[in-house]
């Protein structure tokens, strides 16, 4: 078996990703933090350091056949990058459902950044976790 590369593929981790109805329009949120609101719909992540449900895998629009999201709520995904991303160092989520290092005062760590990215908007390897901190 060959040994998935990162950068091109995201590590077969072999958890399929959950699906939940959509709030809202998320037809450009594609790999963007998610959480579940409280009709428990995939809504956009938009608290910054706060915790989230995962990362949405497709893009749906909220209409028609594509009111359902598909969420990968652990494992390894694809992410947007909201600016610095340290590979190997704990990240959070942005007011804009992006992905940043963690910076000490945000309490809720969401991924592990398996590729590094200083670019708003970069498509990178992540691996989904939830740590706490106090």
């Amino acid at each position: 078996m060959a040994a998935d590369v990162i950068g091109t593929s995201v590590p077969d981790d072999g958890i399929k990703p959950v699906t939940f109805k959509v709030a809202t329009d998320l037809s450009a949120k594609q790999f963007f933090a998610v959480k579940i609101d409280a009709d428990r719909r995939v809504a956009l992540a938009s608290v910054a350091g706060a915790a989230i449900a995962g990362i949405l895998q497709d893009a749906p629009d909220g209409s028609g056949t594509a009111t359902q999201g598909s969420v990968k709520m652990l494992g390894t995904s694809f992410a947007i990058s909201g600016g610095t991303c340290t590979v190997g160092a704990r990240g959070t989520v942005t007011t804009a459902g992006k992905f940043v290092d963690e910076t000490g005062s945000d309490k809720d760590s969401a991924v592990i950044f398996l590729e590094g990215s200083t670019t708003d908007g970069d498509r990178i390897v992540v691996a989904l976790q939830y740590m706490h901190i106090e």
